[in-house]
């Protein structure tokens, strides 16, 4: 989205695929970026495909506060929470463990 003087950032809630999101998210912390699906942690700040696994990446979770920079940097992708994202794959992996 282009900068438009009346416009702004908000928070949408979305119904997604965690499988889908798994396996397209970079995860963004303080000093560097990662693939989440094969977990290449020197990806270059603005990077839209992993140079390791050649995942292109359409979603961006942050392990740090999000500044003004990073939504411009990062404005084509999707933005997810980590914790809420997180939380979910964990309820599935125990989900998973008491069920074989």
């Amino acid at each position: 989205m282009e900068n438009q003087p009346n416009s702004i950032w908000v928070r949408v809630w979305n119904r997604v695929s965690v499988q889908n999101v798994s396996d397209r998210l970079m995860v963004v912390g303080v000093l560097q970026a990662e693939c989440h699906k094969c977990h290449n942690p020197m990806l270059e700040a603005g990077a839209r495909r992993c140079p390791e696994c050649g995942t292109t990446f359409s979603f961006v979770a942050f392990r740090k506060n999000v500044q003004p920079r990073d939504l411009e940097l990062y404005a084509d992708l999707t933005m997810i929470d980590l914790d809420d994202f997180m939380k979910e794959v964990s309820r599935r992996k125990a989900h998973n463990l008491f069920e074989q």
